[in-house]
């Protein structure tokens, strides 16, 4: 990565004023901190936390998918724990959100970092942490990642939790048609009856798209009720009609 190359090269140490790098944007507002935290890049991330006092909780800033992203948050799709730690140790904030609302635990779980989830649950972080868009359990579920999903789950994360626009995390998994993350969830506790923030159950959704045939199956099996109206053509009929 740039921001390492430089710092390899000692053109940083040569710098009259080596804090200056801080002021790189690296692509998308994201910094050298940012680029040496997610690539696990321990020394890196020593010289700049202690010799130029760069801020693990700095935000990237703008409006594009960096938004808000920390170098701790970049540090969990590391997937190397001794980077997370360092940086938790140096004052990472495990509560922060990004501008998507994704704490540090949720950037693990959505990159399907199994160390990291576990790492970051066993210092106290809440596994239902949720800033306003799904709980972490969310991320892993529409990131089709199973691995970090059956996590969660064996950490007692709520399956049946709601956010505005996707609903349940079983929906999700549907929606991204992550079957393996789907059997998980009903394991886990899943309504397999409860959908979306639309009143629209998972089968429900299944019959009205194409390609879901072998989804249908599996809810019916699950225990879906085909006989739950779907409450959106409902109203359309109530409105249009009385």
């Amino acid at each position: 990565m740039l921001g390492c190359s430089l710092w390899e090269k000692g053109i940083v140490k040569s710098l009259d004023d080596p804090r200056v790098i801080f002021s790189f944007d690296m692509g998308g507002g994201i910094g050298v901190l940012h680029i040496a935290a997610v690539g696990g890049h321990l020394e890196v991330c020593k010289y700049l936390v202690e010799e130029l006092g760069g801020d693990v909780n700095a935000p990237a800033p703008g409006i594009g998918d960096f938004a808000g992203v920390t170098p701790f948050m970049s540090s969990a799709q590391s997937g190397d724990v001794s980077t997370v730690k360092y940086l938790l140790d140096h004052g990472g904030d495990l509560t922060k959100s990004d501008a998507k609302g994704r704490t540090v635990l949720h950037h693990a779980a959505c990159i399907g970092s199994c160390t990291v989830t576990e790492f970051l649950l066993s210092k106290g972080v809440p596994v239902d942490i949720d800033c306003g868009r799904g709980t972490p359990l969310h991320q892993a579920a529409t990131n089709e990642q199973d691995k970090t999903v059956k996590i969660l789950l064996e950490h007692h994360a709520d399956p049946n939790a709601t956010v505005v626009g996707i609903g349940t995390a079983l929906m999700g998994a549907l929606l991204y048609r992550s079957l393996k993350c789907m059997k998980l969830l009903i394991k886990g506790g899943a309504d397999v009856n409860r959908g979306s923030s639309l009143p629209m159950t998972p089968l429900v959704f299944t019959t009205g798209w194409g390609g879901y045939t072998n989804f249908v199956k599996f809810l019916l099996k699950a225990g879906a009720d085909p006989n739950i109206p779907d409450a959106v053509c409902s109203q359309y009929f109530l409105d249009v009609f009385y």
